[in-house]
């Protein structure tokens, strides 16, 4: 672990061109299991402009978190409303990626303590997390007490890939999170 750990803030209008290079560079090596084709057709103009409108659009109540090591973006979390089932589960992580030099030091796990908390603070209750049952992220969230609460099937590219939505109590969620942040020394 180093001296310092990386701040965790709320994004900048000039940091959302980096979550999207960070989206880019992970959904390219940890999602494999998508159509190569379909992977290299994602670029940096068409996610940043998809990234805004999710943003800003009219009244949303959506926020991103960054994770900077100095001057280096080693993460970041989308959360916001849910618009997708289960509809008993008001907020929804919408993105959450952190650089592989910089997984298994916690930041992940502070991350989504600030993603989640903004959540409670607007009201919510029950998140949800979306994530393909065959993701290695998958077994991360179920050990964070993520219970399966929907399926879907996504079709990224035309292939099909069962889709696990796993649903927290917000509270408990914050609780797991606060404990496991403590037994590594990072509340």
């Amino acid at each position: 672990m180093k001296d310092t750990e990386p701040v965790i803030r709320t994004a900048e209008p000039e940091d959302l061109r980096e979550t999207v290079v960070i989206y880019l560079e992970c959904i390219r090596s940890d999602y494999a299991c998508k159509p190569k084709a379909y992977l290299d057709a994602k670029n940096v103009a068409d996610e940043l402009a998809e990234c805004k409108e999710w943003l800003y659009a009219s009244g949303s109540p959506n926020r991103i978190y960054v994770a900077m090591d100095g001057s280096v973006m080693a993460g970041y979390i989308a959360v916001g409303a849910n618009t997708s089932q289960p509809l008993d589960h008001e907020g929804e992580v919408s993105g959450f990626f952190v650089r592989k030099p910089y997984r298994k030091q916690g930041i992940g796990l502070r991350l989504l303590k600030a993603g989640v908390a903004y959540l409670r603070d607007l009201g919510y209750r029950k998140v949800a997390i979306y994530n393909y049952h065959i993701s290695e992220a998958n077994q991360f969230y179920r050990r964070l007490g993520g219970e399966v609460v929907w399926k879907e099937v996504q079709t990224p590219g035309g292939m099909a890939l069962d889709t696990d939505v796993l649903g927290y109590d917000i509270a408990a969620l914050l609780s797991t999170l606060d404990q496991r942040l403590a037994k590594y020394g990072l509340l």
